[in-house]
């Protein structure tokens, strides 16, 4: 019985000294435990602190973004958001009797950022945008580039301007350069029209078939060849002397002989060579449109007394022509 009594007291003590061990484990497991969860929430603390301070910098950079395009008048995803302008379209068509630019949806997203002009200033330490959204003509209109070609006379006439805009009956010229849009669209503001069949302006009159009058001409001289692109496959050109056109077509070779004023337009299927010159294209098709006949002149037209060498101008560049033939009591259209 004692020894017994002994081997129990001994059991319990190493039963005492376990727990000790176990109480001790316990609480060293606790304390690493706690430190663990310490750095798990001390590292979402700073994630959170870290997306605050990305976010500030956004809404920042954002703003910064936003002013910097409104000083060119550009639209931006920064100013105001793609689908809220949609949104905001869509309820000016249906709200106002007037004719926006184009659809008001997401598909056109990019046609509206090009033809929104966009104007900001800033108020009480506030930024306010202010964008002028067009409302246009129900009617689409042509635009007109005129160019100065010479004639086999040797003859040019000059527009006042190098752009008309042209309706079924009216037409207008632009005060003020008109918004690209794409390709095949422009934008033109603050247009004065003038009704076509009253007007005497030289090229109104042209457009209707008519003897022209009010015109500027100037006496052009050119020693060699004009060539000058007008499209990406189109080209005015101008022979002096008699030459021969070649076209290559694949295997196909043509050799024409022309002389004077004519175009040329082709698709990326052919090249055509003037002399030492090989006209190309990337463009894979050609747009046949319409072609306005111009009337034969009954009579010579008075010239001015300034001669323009046009190796040295642009058919186009009206400016440059206009101030080179004008006298000084100028006759203006």
């Amino acid at each position: 019985m004692k020894n017994f009594m002994q081997e129990y007291e001994r059991n319990l003590r190493h039963i005492k000294e376990n727990q000790k061990e176990i109480y001790t484990s316990i609480n060293r497991y606790t304390e690493q435990n706690t430190e663990l969860e310490i750095k798990i929430l001390t590292m979402i603390i700073f994630e959170e602190i870290e997306r605050s301070f990305q976010y500030l910098y956004d809404r920042l950079e954002t703003l910064e973004n936003a002013v910097t395009v409104s000083h060119v008048g550009k639209l931006h995803p920064s100013i105001i958001d793609p689908s809220y302008l949609i949104e905001e379209l869509n309820f000016i068509q249906n709200t106002i009797d007037v004719n926006v630019a184009f659809d008001p949806n997401i598909r056109n997203i990019h046609l509206w950022e090009t033809a929104i002009t966009v104007k900001a200033y800033s108020t009480n330490g506030t930024v306010n945008f202010i964008l002028e959204i067009p409302l246009v003509a129900k009617q689409l209109y042509n635009l007109l580039y005129l160019y100065s070609i010479p004639t086999n006379h040797n003859i040019i006439l000059i527009p006042k301007n190098p752009i008309m805009i042209l309706g079924n009956n009216e037409f207008a010229y632009r005060p003020e350069p008109c918004n690209t849009i794409t390709k095949d669209e422009v934008i033109c503001r603050h247009l004065q029209w003038q009704d076509l069949r009253q007007s005497n302006d030289c090229i109104a009159q042209l457009l209707q078939h008519l003897e022209p009058h009010n015109c500027t001409y100037a006496t052009a001289t050119y020693e060699d060849n004009i060539i000058q692109q007008i499209k990406d496959n189109t080209w005015i050109v101008a022979l002096k002397q008699e030459e021969v056109i070649k076209t290559t077509c694949g295997n196909d070779i043509q050799y024409q002989r022309n002389k004077g004023v004519f175009l040329i337009t082709i698709d990326n299927n052919c090249n055509v060579q003037v002399k030492e010159r090989i006209l190309t294209t990337h463009q894979k098709y050609i747009n046949v449109r319409e072609t306005i006949p111009l009337p034969r002149a009954h009579q010579a037209p008075q010239t001015m007394p300034t001669k323009i060498k046009l190796q040295n101008i642009e058919l186009d560049n009206l400016k440059q022509l206009y101030s080179k033939c004008v006298p000084r009591n100028p006759r203006v259209p």
